[in-house]
């Protein structure tokens, strides 16, 4: 199966959890803005994550990426930030059945999330997600989520997958 991006602002990321748009207007969640002679500032109403969060940083390959298996987190959020350059990612709707079943997301199930400087994705518990890729090149990119030792991360085969993620119609 076959994933192109859509940018998260023109999709309903809700099913997912929510996300900040902290260059421009938009989002679903709050931002607060200021600017003087020379900076604008867009910071977040609320706390990112709604609990204490290690703050890290990823370096990962450029799309076309293969996904194979998703992740999920059952005891924190997760945000996805840009080092600098958009950023793209699988994610997949949270399920009960698939926890009991022991079962991982359904490709048909997957969206490719494209997320640009400046926009913050927070994804809510329970959600499937990938790593994130760089659009046009290797890249780097934050993640802030409750991380400790033998945290209860779970990974699991994507069924019916896997599921290719290519830049097919972006421009870098």
């Amino acid at each position: 199966m076959k994933r192109i991006p859509v940018s998260i602002e023109k999709m309903d990321f809700r099913p997912f959890g929510c996300f900040y748009n902290l260059k421009e207007i938009g989002g679903t969640g709050t931002v607060n803005r200021s600017e003087g002679p020379d900076y604008k500032d867009g910071y977040t109403q609320a706390p990112v994550i709604d609990r204490l969060g290690s703050l890290g940083m990823t370096i990962s390959k450029p799309l076309p990426f293969i996904a194979e298996e998703m992740e999920r987190h059952l005891h924190t959020q997760e945000a996805l930030f840009c080092a600098g350059e958009p950023i793209v990612f699988l994610v997949a709707p949270a399920s009960e059945e698939a926890e009991r079943l022991e079962k991982g997301p359904n490709a048909e199930d997957t969206v490719a999330v494209l997320l640009n400087p400046g926009q913050v994705a927070v994804l809510n518990r329970g959600v499937w997600h990938s790593p994130a890729h760089g659009l046009c090149g290797e890249t780097a990119y934050y993640w802030m989520a409750e991380a400790y030792d033998d945290e209860p991360t779970v990974w699991r085969k994507i069924e019916h997958g896997p599921v290719t993620v290519t830049s097919e119609g972006k421009r870098c």
